[in-house]
């Protein structure tokens, strides 16, 4: 959240349920809108929303005070409520559930800590430390799984600064360089490196696990998945060499290690690497403290890079030129290979290419060869599974394999192959598949696109080819229960609509924000129409909100889908910061929104 100081009285209205302010059209008799102010204020005020979209917070002046208000509910008032400097310049730390709020203020000579609401922490003020680095508090947040608050804290004594960190408001030792916390996976555990005495000669260091020194020492921590393992590595004195531990107990040494955790588990994977004073420099998987054989690659690049399945039952490590798939090594390809990824069954999905040909391998299966195999321009991870946020290597969905390839490099000719069936399209882009991988939808045309969904091409939804590429904008939307697909596209020139299963509804403005609820039984949208904005159910307008529409940054997660079947967005609705609440009525779905659709 971004706030700037506004010289205003600001008049806070209470909460309360009642209908909105905002127009609503006749049609909108079929839903029923609820909306909750949760604050009034003149322009100038900014404000934060949660991760999910539930809740809101500003900084408010009351008189000459500052205030956090949250969901309309004003907490302490402070001489200043401060910036944060782990969240982007923002005032407030949400948890990752959008749950849990947290921020701090001055109050005279001292700092409060607020988390909830409540004061958790105070201490003392100091203007000389606020002056050099603005401010005493240098992390606020919470930890993985929202359960636990931490704040990381800036002291000075006469000699130096220190740092210390507070969790749930117990405090750890104090270290003379900043912390770095890193966190188990569920929350519970934490470790980091304390620094002693690091302008001398002989500085000193030890490891800090749970807020105890431990009994060893050694850096680079890292959780397992399960969040029951700590592995460190430390360089082994007298030798050069590094040593793995284990809980603080050494299982294995080389030359160098990186160590790679499963995404679910305890599993780890390392690649080890020796240089012999008289051979060439190789690297080796390991899997926990075992060599895998067969695994050494003597490559300038090593084995740069590991594969782990969202499963933890499969593994894949990359040497340049070929990729090694459960200890079992594949076939060589002169010019390279890709990342990897695993379809749920566990085959391993990758690039090759030589003699400037690609091939794309799934399991021992290569295609055909292509001047070009294209990887997906969107998303980095395949299924989940990928180690390290790079490109995929394909469009992957359960066991469902797609991707787009051309024949010649230059060319307009694609193919699209999902499962080994091609279908040749022109100018193929943006190929995705339904939840469950049974269906897919792409866009291809020239010079204007148009969406192909199980492979029939809906060119009725094409703008003149004369306008160029606008027939689709964004992304395609699936529903839950992979029933329907939904999209933006251009009706005619300067006329946008929404495609459903290949029907044209609503060309009215530019959609925005398209989304099905979480049950798949309606598609929720906004769309700009000056001096307004109107969010639509199933093709009915419901609501009409002014201009200065404001809402949370990630498109993803502007819309909030209860248990209870309500749609809830939070939205700026003149002077008030509102949370709307839509319960759709029993005429009111997708299936009726196809039924009147073109």
């Amino acid at each position: 959240m971004s706030h700037r100081r506004v010289d205003l009285a600001v008049h806070f209205v209470a909460a309360c349920l009642a209908v909105g302010s905002a127009a609503l059209t006749a049609a909108a008799q079929k839903a029923k809108v609820e909306s909750q102010v949760l604050l009034t204020a003149e322009p100038g005020v900014q404000y934060a929303i949660s991760p999910k979209g539930q809740h809101v917070a500003a900084v408010v002046l009351r008189g000459s005070r500052q205030v956090m208000v949250y969901d309309g509910t004003d907490g302490p008032r402070f001489d200043e409520i401060l910036r944060l400097q782990n969240v982007n310049g923002g005032y407030v730390a949400f948890s990752d559930d959008g749950n849990r709020y947290a921020y701090f203020g001055r109050v005279g000579q001292e700092f409060v800590v607020v988390v909830d609401g409540k004061e958790v922490h105070r201490g003392a003020w100091d203007p000389q430390l606020a002056a050099i680095a603005q401010s005493p508090v240098h992390q606020l947040g919470f930890t993985p799984g929202s359960k636990h608050w931490y704040v990381i804290l800036l002291k000075r004594d006469p000699a130096r600064q220190h740092w210390q960190m507070v969790i749930d408001g117990a405090a750890g030792p104090v270290s003379e360089d900043i912390i770095q916390p890193l966190w188990s996976p569920d929350g519970e555990h934490h470790a980091y490196l304390q620094k002693i005495d690091p302008g001398t000669a002989q500085p000193r260091q030890a490891l800090i696990v749970d807020a105890k020194t431990a009994p060893y020492l050694a850096g680079e921590p890292q959780w397992t998945a399960d969040s029951k393992h700590l592995f460190t590595k430390r360089i082994v004195p007298r030798v050069i060499g590094m040593e793995v531990l284990a809980d603080g107990q050494p299982i294995m040494r080389a030359d160098g290690i990186q160590l790679y955790m499963a995404p679910t588990g305890p599993g780890v994977l390392g690649v080890a690497w020796a240089a012999p004073p008289n051979g060439a420099r190789h690297a080796f998987l390991t899997v926990g403290n075992r060599k895998v054989p067969g695994s050494e690659c003597t490559d300038g690049a090593g084995l740069s890079n590991v594969f782990i399945s969202s499963d933890a039952k499969h593994f894949a490590a990359r040497c340049r030129t070929w990729i090694m798939t459960d200890g079992k090594k594949g076939q060589e390809y002169a010019e390279g290979v890709s990342n990897a990824s695993f379809t749920a069954d566990g085959r391993s999905v990758y690039q090759g290419r030589t003699n400037n040909k690609s091939f794309l391998i799934v399991g021992d299966q290569e295609s055909d060869a292509y001047s070009l195999i294209i990887q997906p321009s969107t998303g980095t991870r395949a299924n989940g599974n990928l180690t390290n946020l790079e490109q995929a290597p394909a469009t992957i969905r359960g066991n469902k394999v797609g991707y787009i390839a051309r024949s010649t490099l230059n060319g307009a000719e694609y193919v699209v192959v999902v499962d080994g069936k091609k279908m040749p399209a022109l100018n193929a882009t943006s190929l995705t598949f339904s939840p469950d991988g049974s269906r897919f939808a792409f866009l291809a045309g020239h010079p204007a696109q148009s969406p192909n969904v199980d492979g029939t091409a809906y060119t009725n939804m094409t703008v003149d080819p004369a306008i160029g590429n606008i027939g689709f904008q964004g992304t395609f939307q699936w529903s839950a229960d992979n029933k329907h697909v939904a999209w933006i596209t251009a009706a005619q020139q300067g006329v946008f609509g929404v495609g459903l299963d290949g029907k044209l509804i609503a060309a009215i403005g530019m959609p925005r924000y398209l989304k099905f609820t979480a049950d798949g039984k309606h598609l929720v949208w906004l769309v700009r129409a000056p001096p307004g904005s109107i969010a639509f159910v199933d093709g009915e307008k419901v609501l009409e909100l002014p201009d200065n529409l404001a809402l949370v940054n990630e498109a993803d997660i502007r819309w909030s889908f209860p248990e209870d079947g309500t749609i809830v967005f939070i939205a700026q609705d003149g002077d008030a910061m509102k949370r709307f609440k839509i319960t759709p009525g029993s005429e009111t779905s997708v299936e009726t929104a196809l039924a009147k659709a073109k």
